[in-house]
């Protein structure tokens, strides 16, 4: 493969902030559609999809929560199995790419090591279903009215992570597009949630083969973040070499240029080529699963020569972000560059940031906006659901140390 010039790397960045929808030229104010456009957020209890819609559109978090409360908007198990924030005409999609993945691989561990029967579960999921009918309810509440019907596993389920079988019959429910999950307090950086019967079930009459399902997910995922490689879908969408291939088949995908592995659709080709960046200078404060590197899973493209960074990992270990997958801390991007990272303080409620590009008035002002963002709206800024204040004190510090704030 040929190595990347720092023109086309620049290139690039602009190219997918443009994509991304980051640049504000455009951008739909529907929260659903700039979902459609940009691809589905990450959800791990954190507030990954409040920085993004923010970012993009200007959204409150109670615009957001809004969407969620009235449906135009979902939480849902779709790509590998792992939870996204969809909009609603992907809510069938979604179901067909991942649904059954993470609900199938529970229910295969929990009949090879528990002795678990598919159709006990399925027999379970009918009495909750049942239950549902009243309105929704959290796990704690269809315990104590499922009393004895639910099968605990004991010691064995422990050590495989299956204490009950509800769980099972909540995940096949979800799968199956029956019931679907809502935040107890109405907030996607929630760690509790009830369960409501789905009507009408986002399935019926979109049912997608197996095949159609992700060679609709390929068409989307080049729109929200193309150019890239087949190996960066696969990563996304978690299918085998084989699947992804004929699933892009219909794509028609070509390389940027001779000897490049990421590939555009032939009708984004010639705009490509087309394709200028402006100079002026935009900065924005999103989260550490932000689209611009999550649809992907690596920062390399995203950081220029010469401004790579060593940060601190776990245990103790330091690691350049070029190497990383993800970002363990929130991002800041300049037009497409990874420029820097930041977290809250909910302890002096401030944003602490480090910014190791060329600094650029617009800093200041975007540091100062997220932070009224999170200080007046989201109340503090944890990356996912067990991220706490006190887990953030080594962060923090180490922030403070080095960086502006």
């Amino acid at each position: 493969m040929r190595k990347m010039d720092e023109s086309q790397k620049s290139k690039l960045q602009a190219w997918w902030w443009s994509r991304q929808k980051l640049g504000g030229n455009g951008a739909p104010t529907r929260l659903d559609t700039i979902l459609e456009q940009t691809g589905w957020s990450r959800t791990v209890g954190g507030v990954n999809p409040y920085l993004a819609l923010h970012a993009r559109t200007g959204a409150s978090r109670a615009a957001v929560d809004d969407a969620l409360a009235e449906g135009s908007l979902q939480e849902l198990p779709s790509a590998r199995g792992c939870t996204y924030l969809l909009p609603q005409s992907h809510y069938a999609l979604g179901l067909s790419v991942g649904g059954n993945l993470a609900s199938k691989q529970e229910l295969s561990v929990a009949e090879r090591k528990l002795g678990v029967l598919v159709e006990e579960v399925d027999k379970l999921a009918d009495t909750v279903c049942k239950l549902l009918e009243s309105g929704p309810q959290d796990p704690r509440q269809l315990r104590a009215e499922l009393g004895g019907i639910v099968r605990s596993f004991g010691e064995e389920g422990k050590k495989v992570g299956i204490t009950t079988d509800l769980p099972l019959a909540l995940g096949r429910l979800q799968a199956q597009g029956r019931i679907r999950r809502i935040p107890v307090s109405g907030r996607l950086d929630s760690e509790r949630y009830a369960y409501a019967l789905w009507d009408p079930n986002p399935l019926t009459g979109n049912q997608f083969s197996p095949e159609d399902a992700l060679a609709k997910l390929a068409r989307l995922y080049w729109s929200w973040i193309g150019p890239a490689s087949l190996k960066n879908f696969q990563w996304f969408s978690g299918a085998g070499v084989r699947k992804v291939e004929a699933a892009t088949q219909g794509l028609k995908l070509k390389p940027i240029e001779a000897e490049s592995e990421l590939l555009l659709s032939e009708e984004d080709l010639e705009s490509w080529h087309a394709f200028q960046a402006h100079d002026v200078p935009e900065t924005k404060f999103v989260g550490s699963l932000d689209n611009m590197s999550h649809l992907r899973a690596g920062l390399k493209d995203l950081i220029d020569s010469g401004l790579d960074q060593a940060l601190p990992g776990e245990k103790g270990q330091v690691m350049n972000v070029s190497g990383l997958s993800e970002l363990s801390s929130h991002a800041i991007y300049e037009r497409g560059r990874l420029v820097g990272i930041w977290e809250f303080d909910p302890f002096e409620q401030e944003t602490l940031a480090l910014y190791w590009g060329v600094d650029r008035p617009g800093f200041e002002k975007a540091r100062a906006a997220s932070q009224a963002f999170v200080k007046d709206e989201l109340g503090d800024a944890r990356s996912f659901s067990l991220d706490g204040p006190e887990s953030r004190r080594t962060k923090l510090d180490w922030l403070r140390a080095r960086g502006q704030g």
